[in-house]
């Protein structure tokens, strides 16, 4: 099992979260995924950014599931987030996580249908300042 790393820092009720996936199929994709909590309202936002693109593009949490797998083990949950381009909705996310494990992320394409899943790359160095720092090939 891979270890996971993932950069989470508050500031001023702030909690900002980092991950770096590449793709799991024939094309490689590698993106970074950050979200931002708002502890006082429970507001929840973030952005995508590929490797390819200087671009980022703005996410919104549709809805979280959360489901206790045992009194003393981590919370088990899925949360799905609606990719915003150019103003209309362009895609879904989809993460799931038990604790700092996530098992499963994947993207579905609204306008094809298309659905690319993702691992975790444990390999890229990030920050929470200079988000992914992807390798050059």
């Amino acid at each position: 099992m891979p270890t996971l790393f993932v950069s989470n820092i508050a500031f001023g009720g702030i909690n900002t979260e980092v991950l770096c996936f590449h793709s799991l199929g024939q094309k490689e994709i590698q993106l970074e995924f950050r979200t931002f909590y708002e502890t006082e309202s429970k507001w929840s936002g973030g952005y995508v950014k590929y490797s390819t693109s200087s671009k980022v593009i703005p996410i919104v949490r549709k809805s979280i599931e959360e489901h206790e797998m045992a009194s003393d083990a981590p919370v088990d949950s899925t949360s799905t987030w609606i990719e915003i381009d150019s103003g209309d909705i362009s895609g879904e996310y989809e993460i799931s996580s038990q604790g700092a494990y996530v098992y499963d992320f994947n993207y579905t394409k609204r306008k094809n249908g298309n659905k690319y899943y993702f691992t975790l790359d444990s390999n890229i160095d990030f920050s929470i300042d200079s988000g992914c720092q992807w390798k050059i090939k």
